[in-house]
């Protein structure tokens, strides 16, 4: 099937990337995730699954930014709902990896190293506007649905 619409660099490098895959590969990718919410994963293995989940995230902005029209990157909402579903089951692994073995990994370690510089108050404040906005993003977003 050829590629439809006007080619971009980082269009072209994920439609190489999805090209050649078989029909069956998207949904076993699903259940694959889905058991990685149950199964334990080592924290190396957690660590490495963070990095591409950040470079596909990247990959996936750079992607958006050039594109002129949306009918340009069709896949994309099918993409945002695959990217959102690993990173949800990443993140049970993570709060997994903490509460049971207290190491998050060192990409976790790093971040929040580079955010907080080592400060317990900084990381609080930084803890408290998140939280605020993940309320004002969630709780009023779900009010303008209803």
């Amino acid at each position: 099937m050829p590629h439809p619409g006007p080619r971009t660099p980082a269009i072209e490098a994920l439609w190489r990337l999805t090209r050649p895959l078989p029909r069956y590969v998207p949904a076993l990718g699903v259940v694959a995730l889905l058991a990685c919410m149950l199964v334990p994963l080592p924290t190396a293995l957690v660590d490495l699954l963070l990095s591409l989940s950040l470079s596909l995230g990247l990959l996936l902005l750079v992607a958006c930014l050039g594109i002129r029209r949306s009918a340009e990157f069709l896949a994309f909402p099918t993409l945002l709902l695959f990217t959102t579903l690993a990173r949800l089951a990443l993140n049970v692994q993570t709060t997994r990896l903490i509460l049971s073995k207290a190491d998050a990994g060192s990409v976790i370690a790093a971040f929040a190293e580079l955010v907080t510089a080592g400060d317990i108050v900084v990381g609080a404040v930084i803890f408290a506007i998140i939280t605020a906005v993940q309320y004002l993003v969630i709780a009023r977003g779900a009010e303008r649905v209803a």
